[in-house]
């Protein structure tokens, strides 16, 4: 228990999580927000059938790469089937 005195500012520190799952077999793009811990796992299912997914910085730009496929394999299609799109874009956020 913490004990502040009347008229102290308290500060809540949000933090945005994002994960690849294989949770039954589908592969999925989450997020978790640590505000609200007890969402389940669809409410925090940004996208289905995502393999990739890279955020990298250098100096103030971000880099974010997401990879995606489709849900069941195309038949004639060299390789596993499936056909593959990865979508890169940057970002530079204004306060930083």
């Amino acid at each position: 228990k913490y004990d502040y005195p009347e008229g102290t500012s308290i500060d809540l520190v949000k933090t945005i999580t994002y994960s690849l799952s294989t949770a039954d077999g589908e592969l999925s793009l989450m997020r978790e927000d640590s505000t609200q811990p007890n969402r389940s796992d669809w409410e925090n299912s940004l996208a289905s059938h995502i393999e990739d997914f890279q955020v990298s910085r250098t100096g103030e730009v971000y880099t974010i790469t997401i990879t995606g496929r489709t849900e069941t394999p195309i038949p004639n299609t060299s390789g596993d089937g499936y056909k593959r799109q990865t979508l890169t874009s940057t970002a530079r956020p204004r306060n930083m």
